[in-house]
């Protein structure tokens, strides 16, 4: 089975694993449990002002359509007084933006090769093409962070205590390109889907994300968890996406 992808092994389709990739100045805090999240509205002014993608999306939180041929009509007179090629119109509601959210990066058992088995126990290494390992380390930083279900745990502990309303999970990708009646739908309803929208542009982050939806914050929130660092590994950003193997009982059943 060596050189197969973790998820072709049967019983091993849903491993996956939490990382939080960042600069190395802001480890401490991290394994201190002081978790710092920005609001929406910093990723969507950071592209902004970037003028590029990367950390920052404009598009956050949004319900997007796209269409070619846009044409400006006075409601008045029905004249046409401009046109274009192509069109964005992005819906947002107000206050969404203020939500807190910290963002890491869920690899899947599809991002896992298999390179040896034996007495029991698969190990396996993250493969994943060489332009998406230089995009976490440009993009993100320098230093991974494997975090276990302990911080998962711990967020929805300090978020329950303090009544800050949690929502947790993985970025649905969307191609904005095509209208989706159903992405319409969500959004007037104002499903917590929205929240986890993002321009299939991204995909290679392989995002997940823990949001607090009870509170609003100009700029960032401190959430404190509690220190994590007593089971969270700690490597270099290169060490992970390149040497490191990890060991998985293999289901016997």
């Amino acid at each position: 089975m060596e050189g197969k992808r973790l998820n072709e092994i049967k019983g091993f389709e849903n491993i996956s694993m939490y990382v939080k990739f960042l600069k190395r100045g802001y480890l401490e805090d991290l394994l201190n449990g002081s978790i710092y999240m920005k609001n929406f509205n910093f990723f969507i002014e950071l592209e902004k002002k970037a003028k590029e993608k990367g950390q920052g999306d404009k598009l956050e939180i949004a319900h997007v359509v796209r269409s070619n041929k846009v044409k400006l009509i006075d409601p008045d007179t029905k004249m046409v007084l401009a046109t274009a090629s192509v069109g964005e119109m992005v819906e947002r509601y107000t206050g969404m933006e203020k939500m807190p959210v910290f963002c890491v990066t869920h690899f899947h058992s599809s991002d896992f090769m298999v390179t040896n088995i034996k007495d029991g126990i698969v190990t396996a290494k993250i493969d994943i093409p060489i332009e998406d390992q230089e995009m976490f380390e440009q993009t993100f930083g320098d230093t991974a962070v494997i975090l276990t279900n302990e911080f998962t745990d711990k967020m929805i502990k300090a978020s329950k205590e303090s009544n800050l309303g949690i929502a947790i999970g993985n970025v649905q990708y969307q191609d904005y390109n095509f209208y989706s009646p159903e992405r319409k739908k969500l959004f007037d309803e104002q499903a917590i889907d929205l929240l986890f929208w993002k321009d299939d542009f991204f995909i290679n982050q392989r995002e997940a994300r823990f949001i607090l939806t009870q509170v609003a914050v100009e700029d960032h929130y401190r959430l404190e968890i509690g220190e994590i660092k007593g089971n969270s590994k700690v490597t270099s950003t290169k060490e992970l996406l390149t040497d490191s193997e990890f060991d998985f009982a293999l289901n016997e059943e």
